[in-house]
Parts: C-alpha cells; sequence; structure tokens
C-alpha cells in the first residue's frame, strides 16, 4: 500500500474489463441470450444514449452499477447530449 502526501486525497481508477451479462436468476459471462447487458465496447466510437437501463436486483456487480448510474447522470446534465448523439458523438 503506498503513502499518501499528506493534504492529497485518494483517487481510485475501476474498470470493467469483460462485458458484464446477467438472465434473469444468475450472472453469466457468455453463450447464453441476456435479459440484461452492459459492454463498454458497444460504445467504442459512438456515445452512449441516455438512460442506460439499471442492472437487475440480481447483479451483484456494485461497480457495474456504479458506472451506469454515473452515465446515466452525466448525459443528464449534459443539455445537447441527444444531438451530440443524434451526430455519431
Amino acid at each position: 500500500m503506498s503513502a499518501v502526501p499528506q493534504g492529497q486525497a485518494r483517487s481510485h481508477c475501476s474498470s470493467v474489463t469483460l462485458p458484464v451479462l446477467s438472465t434473469r436468476t444468475v450472472l453469466i459471462k457468455s453463450g447464453v441470450q441476456t435479459v440484461w447487458k452492459f459492454d463498454k465496447r458497444e460504445f467504442g466510437g459512438k456515445a452512449p444514449p441516455r438512460n442506460l437501463p439499471a442492472p437487475p436486483e440480481n447483479v451483484n456487480n456494485n461497480l457495474v452499477r456504479l458506472i451506469v448510474a454515473m452515465v446515466n447522470e452525466a448525459t443528464d446534465n449534459i443539455p445537447c447530449w441527444d444531438d451530440y448523439v443524434a451526430t455519431g458523438g
């Protein structure tokens, strides 16, 4: 564990490397048709739309919940976001 200089805040870098897929009852990794999916690669080269769907209750990945909530909060607070998405942002 590295020391944080006095007066400086800690920062964290979080990453979702693999897609998160979910059926109605279990979290899965691949090979099954899904009810809900979050894959950052779907937005490579384009902007995500507003109001990404939240994971269902059975998804126990709090990092994914946080990322989806943060994207939704950001897109809700950018007035011209829909225009940006429409132009291929």
